[in-house]
């Protein structure tokens, strides 16, 4: 019985950390890896609240990604700052997420030089588990001229993650091959004026740079940095976490024969 009970807490405890779905290094179920810049990046406006002056924000940034093999997407994690290291307090982390397919640059109903989103294929609004990542000198930036947080970035020192598990019923699968968009915005931040979400860029530059829209107008526009010299690409991770569904099986496994032994004695 001892040893059934020191099986079951072993087991426990095992599965306890993974539950909480962090992402720390790069590994065999990764489906996609963008990780944040600590040194010289930008925290990209990417959220609905409320401007300084009570305009409302709308802002989405988007990224595209390639489907490297046929798993479906099962895990988000993604990195973000508040502007000024002033987050809203009270505030229960929420998202949307969604993904699109491509449109690639010179192509669609009104051809751009750059690629952007297309078709929404999936959608879905989720709480996050957040915790700090770590600390880096980046700045916050709105990348549209017209609002009262641009044209003046400021720095941010403290890096978030936010990790979303998704239910078996809202795993998205893709097709190998294919080009997609991931987009995130912060929701429920109306009340928070003066408290400002952003999603963080990646140093990993993969294809076109991102792009960001002000809802509810559905042109998209190209990321590029303040200087307009550099094009961004944002921070995020596509995971599938058979590790920890491997994990479940052989303890109960191991639980299962420790209890066939106990009650063979």
């Amino acid at each position: 019985m001892r040893h059934t009970l020191l099986l079951t807490s072993l087991i426990a405890a095992g599965l306890t950390v993974p539950a909480l779905a962090d992402w720390d290094l790069p590994g065999p179920n990764d489906k996609w890896i963008q990780e944040p810049n600590l040194n010289g990046g930008y925290d990209i406006l990417s959220m609905q609240g409320t401007y300084p002056d009570a305009s409302h924000v709308d802002k989405m940034v988007a990224d595209d990604w390639l489907c490297n093999d046929l798993r479906p997407i099962t895990e988000i994690h993604f990195w973000g700052s508040w502007r000024e290291d002033d987050p809203a307090i009270g505030w229960t982390p929420g998202f949307r997420l969604a993904i699109y397919t491509d449109v690639p640059a010179g192509t669609g109903p009104t051809p751009l030089p750059y690629s952007t989103p297309g078709v929404e294929l999936w959608s879905l609004i989720t709480p996050a588990v957040e915790r700090i990542w770590d600390t880096g000198i980046e700045q916050f930036y709105d990348p549209n001229p017209g609002t009262p947080l641009a044209p003046n970035p400021t720095v941010d020192s403290v890096v978030l993650q936010y990790n979303v598990v998704l239910d078996p019923a809202n795993y998205f699968s893709q097709e190998p091959g294919k080009i997609y968009w991931l987009s995130v915005q912060a929701l429920g931040l109306e009340g928070y004026q003066g408290h400002y979400w952003g999603w963080k860029t990646s140093a990993d530059i993969w294809n076109d740079d991102a792009a960001w829209t002000d809802l509810p107008d559905t042109d998209w526009q190209e990321l590029w940095d303040p200087g307009h010299t550099e094009s961004l690409h944002m921070a995020f991770v596509l995971t599938v976490p058979e590790p920890r569904t491997c994990t479940l099986a052989a303890g109960l496994a191991l639980l299962g024969f420790a209890t066939w032994r106990r009650r063979r004695r």
